[in-house]
């Protein structure tokens, strides 16, 4: 396990330690929880080997706009609840 030094906000610091206390955990879990929850935050996830994760999402087959239309995806992204 790796050692660093970092610079926090002193009321940041205070209610870390406060939280970290209520929770019955380290300073330093919750610090390395909380960088975790941020790596997974990312726009475009990776998997451990570097792979490109993509999401997929299953429909009902019935497409309602012409996704080769421009004018019609704006218009239908328009029109969304």
């Amino acid at each position: 396990m790796a050692k660093t030094t970092v610079n926090l906000d002193d009321d940041l610091l205070r209610a870390a330690k406060k939280q970290a206390v209520d929770e019955g955990t380290t300073l330093g879990r919750l610090i390395e929880r909380g960088l975790e929850l941020a790596m997974r935050e990312r726009t475009a996830p990776l998997a451990h080997d570097g792979a490109l994760r993509l999401r997929t999402f299953h429909g009902n087959g019935n497409l309602s706009v012409n996704v080769a239309d421009r004018a019609a995806m704006y218009d239908a992204l328009d029109d969304a609840p």
